[in-house]
């Protein structure tokens, strides 16, 4: 502290001292000796200005403060409130309160906050759009638009709203007239907005990322790439880039180049799982199972952490009563592990070399646990079933394979070869003749069929 300050706080204390009912004199002090991080001290003088000055909004203001400094989210609350009470038409109390219910992930009160400011501060446009993101309930989805549109309108130099709006078309989730969830992707709506953005800022990754989205839906992959390679200079963009890259590239069959990009893809969080899973897919593809059998366990390793993180956030909405959230992150999750069933599956093949093997049929039980109707996972073990002689299981497992995917023609096949084995022929014959009508390339399928009178 310097002697100009050491001096000014020495007058203030000599004011309150003299005059301790003089109000602008104790919040000064108070003030001060927060912007010097002296918390205690600030403390004491709120603890003083509480007797001295019963039931004062300003007093309840810095105290809400205080405790919302030092973490107490839950004392902070409950004096902002004292605050609003006394006082309901200040409008930093109603931002202290915002920042203390967003910090306690209460969205509900967050949002109470965010429409008394609009009534207080019409024209600030920084909180129609945080309005707006917090509307995340398909039943809000006009109300949030209008606020997205009005951002942009009290924020035209500024990116952010514009991003926001061509996001939140995007996904397009909203509730029709009979209570249903649909989900329709505005794309021309959204192209719009990001054209708007780029119009501020040419190179922004954010907006070339949305727009390769759109193109790369519209089947439009040049279009696409141009807009990610402005993306892979930046590193808050740079996984996705590369990971729709290698995607296009696999359309494009262009085997090499995807490799190169899904490696690239692995280097940092958002989409080093789903990259691990590819890659093990294509190394399964060339029979490089040490390979394979490495991106397997890499994607097995990050889908579990990101699951672990995903269930706490789930938890944690639930607890607020977000449900449609925590619906969204628990549909997350499913989709994860069913990601996890296809990933043990390679794994099974790596560790196996690509051939039936027993010894690793608990990889498969894995499989299952984590996807209970992964139809690849039941033909597999169907198939290890087979080979042990246990005819019973293994048609258990066949059929249920097709009852998650009936056009799995090898399991058509395999059907048919058990009923043929069990001189069912009519059934035989009507497995084998769809394997047929699936792949009728696969000559072994005639030769079955030659068989059956």
């Amino acid at each position: 502290m310097n002697d100009f300050s050491t001096k000014a706080i020495r007058h203030l204390e000599l004011a309150v001292k003299s005059q301790p009912d003089h109000l602008p004199s104790v919040v000064a002090l108070c003030q001060f000796n927060f912007e010097q991080k002296n918390l205690a001290k600030v403390q004491s003088i709120i603890t003083k200005a509480l007797r001295e000055f019963d039931a004062n909004a300003t007093v309840y203001f810095w105290e809400a403060k205080l405790k919302h400094s030092q973490g107490n989210l839950i004392e902070a609350s409950a004096s902002i409130e004292k605050a609003i009470v006394l006082d309901p038409n200040q409008s930093d109390y109603h931002f202290l309160a915002l920042e203390i219910h967003l910090q306690s992930g209460n969205n509900a009160n967050a949002i109470e906050s965010l429409e008394r400011l609009i009534d207080l501060c019409p024209v600030n446009g920084e909180i129609h759009l945080k309005l707006a993101k917090l509307l995340t309930h398909p039943d809000d989805f006009h109300r949030a638009k209008l606020l997205f549109e009005i951002s942009i309108e009290l924020l035209p130099q500024k990116i952010d709203p514009l991003l926001s709006l061509a996001s939140f078309l995007y996904r397009g989730a909203q509730s029709s007239s009979d209570g249903t969830v649909t989900k329709i992707s505005d794309l021309t709506g959204s192209r719009k907005y990001l054209d708007k953005a780029l119009e501020l800022d040419p190179a922004c990754p954010e907006a070339r990322y949305q727009l390769a989205k759109i193109a790369f839906d519209l089947n439009e992959y040049e279009s696409a790439k141009n807009h990610l390679n402005f993306c892979l200079n930046e590193s808050s963009a740079k996984a996705d880039a590369y990971f729709l890259l290698a995607e296009i590239d696999l359309l494009g069959n262009e085997e090499g180049s995807a490799i190169t990009h899904f490696q690239k893809a692995t280097e940092s969080g958002a989409q080093k799982a789903k990259a691990y899973f590819h890659l093990s897919k294509i190394h399964l593809g060339h029979e490089d199972f040490s390979k394979a059998k490495f991106c397997c366990e890499k994607s097995i390793e990050f889908f579990q952490e990101e699951i672990a993180i995903d269930s706490k956030s789930a938890k944690s909405l639930m607890e607020q009563s977000n449900f449609y959230e925590a619906r969204n992150i628990a549909e997350s999750i499913d989709a994860k592990k069913k990601a996890l069933s296809k990933v043990h599956l390679n794994l099974y093949k790596s560790l196996s070399l690509g051939k039936t093997n027993g010894k690793y049929s608990s990889v498969l039980l894995q499989a299952l646990e984590h996807n209970s109707r992964e139809a690849e996972v039941h033909h597999e073990v169907g198939v290890l079933a087979m080979e042990t002689g246990d005819k019973i299981k293994a048609k258990k497992h066949f059929l249920q394979a097709l009852d998650s995917d009936w056009h799995l023609d090898k399991t058509h096949k395999e059907l048919g070869i058990l009923e043929l084995e069990s001189n069912e022929q009519e059934k035989a014959k009507l497995h084998l003749s769809i394997a047929l009508d699936l792949n009728p390339e696969e000559k072994s399928i005639l030769k079955l069929l030659s068989k059956i009178q």
